[in-house]
């Protein structure tokens, strides 16, 4: 049986004649329900939908850890980039390269990972570390050798905001790197870049007023770490 707690704890105090206008009260309440849950859900669905995509990343949540997904294309051939954070904290992640739209192909995937203990602005200080910012690699990228060009992937430090690899001929291809949504605790930003017909030489990475603050030779992948 429902129980009605307002009904509950009223009764006593109402009438036997006033009951007609005490069902009547709580049926018009009853009928203001349904526009607050709607409003409430229109506001979740907004929200989702602002951290599903970004600049053509889609955000999510993937076994209790955030996510973050893109699909890049070269020479007719489709990859899927995927980044799992591994830590509730945002300081550390995996990065994989599947080639296909799925996941399905784990023997020809390509792995990086990194992380950082060091403050990070706008996460939580770890009272253990010393509060110093990240003085490792501006950024960090890896490569996918595709017929004759190459698939970038990689992280930057949180004010970096532009990659730029120059290839073997001296074309310079730009990203931006995209910051999660603000649901999505991280360290670090996130980009790609597509080489259609060269492969690359030097990379380098620009802060928000143009401003280089680091390039260099590109050398084969290895683990990135900024502590």
């Amino acid at each position: 049986m429902m129980i009605d707690p307002l009904a509950e704890r009223f009764l006593a105090l109402a009438e036997d004649d006033a009951h007609g206008d005490w069902l009547d009260v709580r049926r018009r309440a009853r009928r203001r329900k349904p526009v607050v849950l709607i409003v409430v859900l229109a506001a979740a669905l907004l929200v989702a939908a602002a951290f599903a995509a970004t600049n053509g990343w889609r955000f999510g949540v993937e076994y209790g850890h955030a996510t973050a997904e893109r699909t890049l294309v070269i020479d007719g051939h489709r990859f899927t980039l995927l980044v799992q954070q591994t830590g509730g904290d945002g300081r550390f992640f995996v990065m994989h390269l599947y080639p296909g739209e799925g996941r399905d192909d784990e023997l020809r995937q390509a792995i990086t990972w990194g992380g950082t203990l060091l403050h990070t602005p706008g996460l939580p200080d770890n009272p253990l570390i010393p509060r110093q910012l990240p003085n490792g690699p501006a950024m960090f990228g890896m490569n996918w050798r595709v017929a004759h060009g190459e698939l970038w992937f990689g992280d930057a430090r949180p004010e970096v905001v532009r990659i730029v690899v120059t290839d073997t001929a001296g074309r310079a291809f730009r990203a931006d790197t995209v910051t999660p949504p603000k649901g999505v605790k991280s360290a670090f930003r996130y980009w790609t870049l597509v080489l259609p017909s060269s492969y690359g030489k030097w990379i380098a990475a620009y802060v928000g007023d143009g401003k280089l603050i680091e390039r260099r030779l590109l050398f084969p992948a290895r683990r990135q770490n900024l502590r």
